[in-house]
């Protein structure tokens, strides 16, 4: 449980902040352009940003997952390969659903 709690802090804190960073970087230069094209906004919307959003939630649920259980009660694998699951799930299915056709 500690180190999924010490993977989601450094993921938490260092990947998310680099890649909003960039992004919040990127879109003042576009908006001191002209404004956001299709092009910059396909650049924001990176693998590994997306990865990270949506891999939160399900994290947290596995760490929650692990401290309400105790080990005799059921293998920590199984949560954890649920969560990597409903992550992978997530980061594929939102961004197809909130894109226009």
């Amino acid at each position: 449980m500690w180190g999924l709690f010490l993977f989601e802090f450094i993921e938490g804190n260092t990947v998310t902040r680099l890649q909003f960073r960039r992004t919040l970087r990127r879109s003042r230069q576009a908006h001191k352009t002209g404004g956001l094209t299709d092009r910059d906004r396909e650049e924001a919307r990176t693998l590994l940003g997306r990865v990270t959003h949506f891999l939160d939630l399900p994290l947290f649920l596995a760490i929650i997952y692990c401290g309400a259980m105790s080990r005799a009660t059921g293998p920590m694998f199984s949560e954890l390969s649920w969560g990597r699951g409903r992550a992978s799930i997530l980061t594929v299915a939102v961004p197809k659903l909130v894109r226009p056709s």
